[in-house]
C-alpha cells in the first residue's frame, strides 16, 4: 500500500498501522519518505513516526513484513497529528487514571520503551477516548509500570485483579497463587481480548512441600491458547488469552509464569490484568465469542 499525506516542515505525524488487533495474520512494515524521496523513518511496534523535513507530499510504503496477500492480511492505516493513545488503564492504585502513547497531554517519555505516559482524571480519560480516532485498549488498573520484571514472584491473593506488563525478549512474568485445601480458583488473563497484538501464554507449576520442608514442582497445565467451547461455524473466538479452573485438593501453592509469544524478540511490552477469582458452589463461567460475519 502506497499513500501520501501533505505535510508541514516540522510537523510530527503519526501513522498506526493495526492488523493484528483486528484479528489479521498481517504484521505491519514500512517506511515513509520525504519528498524528494529520502527514507526519513520506518515502522516500528505498528506505528511510523515521523517528523516532514519540508512542506510537501510525504509517502508512506505500508506492507505485510513476510509480503503475504489476500482476505486473511486486512489491515487499516490510521495517520494523525494529535495524540496516539497506545493503550489505558482506568485505575493506577491512587485513584488517577494512565494512558501511554506518543504526543499526549502532560506525558512524560519513559527511558527504553519509546513510549510517553501520563496520568489524568477518569473524567479526562473518557473525554479523550471518545475524541480519539482509534479504539483504544482499556484495562482496569496499573499495578507497576513497564520494565525489567521483577526478581522474585509476586504474590497474589484470593480475588485479586494485578495489573502487569509482559516482560520483555520472550522473559516469562512470575507469580506465586497461595492454595487452600477445598478452594476453587479460576485463573483468568485478559490482554489479546482488550484489543493488544499479543498472544499470551500460562505455564501453571504446582509446589508440594514435604513434611521435612522439601520442595517438589511438578507442571500442573500449559494453557496456550483458550479452546471453543462448541464446533460452530459461526462462533468465533475473540482472542487469545488462557484461563484455568482448579479445586486444590490440599494446601500448597501454584507459581503461574506468564508470556507473550507475539512479542518475544523484542524489548516491545504490553500490559495485561491477571484475575484471581475464587468461587464457591456451583457457577457458569463464560467464554468471549463473537459471531462470525
Amino acid at each position: 500500500l502506497i499513500l501520501e499525506v501533505d505535510a508541514k516542515k516540522g510537523q510530527r505525524l503519526l501513522a498506526v498501522c493495526r492488523g493484528l488487533a483486528l484479528d489479521s495474520q498481517m504484521e505491519g512494515a514500512g517506511r515513509a519518505f520525504a519528498p524528494d524521496g529520502r527514507e526519513i523513518a520506518r515502522m516500528k511496534d505498528s506505528v511510523i513516526d515521523f517528523t516532514a523535513l519540508e512542506d510537501g507530499p510525504h509517502r508512506l510504503e505500508i506492507h505485510d513484513l513476510m509480503y503475504r496477500t489476500g482476505e486473511t492480511t486486512g489491515f487499516r492505516v490510521t495517520v494523525t497529528a494529535g495524540p496516539l493513545i497506545r493503550f489505558a488503564m482506568r485505575d493506577n492504585g491512587s485513584g488517577m487514571a494512565v494512558i501511554y502513547g506518543a504526543q499526549l497531554p502532560g506525558g512524560r517519555k519513559l527511558p527504553g520503551s519509546g513510549l510517553e505516559r501520563a496520568e489524568m482524571s477518569a473524567d479526562k480519560l473518557d473525554a479523550l477516548l471518545a475524541e480519539h480516532p482509534l479504539e483504544v485498549p482499556v484495562l482496569a488498573r496499573e499495578d507497576e509500570r513497564p520494565g525489567a520484571p521483577p526478581a522474585s514472584p509476586v504474590v497474589l491473593k484470593h480475588g485479586q485483579s494485578y495489573g502487569g506488563w509482559f516482560a520483555p525478549y520472550g522473559q516469562p512474568r512470575t507469580f506465586e497463587l497461595p492454595l487452600t485445601k477445598g478452594q476453587r480458583y479460576v485463573i483468568e488473563l485478559v490482554s489479546s481480548r482488550a484489543g493488544l497484538p499479543t498472544d499470551p501464554s500460562l505455564l501453571i507449576e504446582n509446589v508440594k512441600t514435604d513434611e521435612a520442608g522439601k520442595e517438589t514442582i511438578t507442571t500442573q497445565s500449559e494453557i496456550l491458547d483458550l479452546a471453543a467451547p462448541v464446533p460452530a461455524s459461526v462462533l468465533r473466538m475473540t482472542g487469545h488469552d488462557p484461563a484455568y479452573a482448579y479445586e486444590a485438593p490440599a494446601d500448597g501453592k501454584f507459581l503461574l509464569h506468564l508470556t507473550d509469544s507475539a512479542n518475544s524478540v523484542g524489548r516491545t511490552q504490553y500490559p495485561f490484568e491477571l484475575r484471581i477469582q475464587s468461587i464457591s458452589g456451583h457457577g457458569l463461567t463464560a467464554t468471549p465469542a463473537t459471531l462470525a460475519k
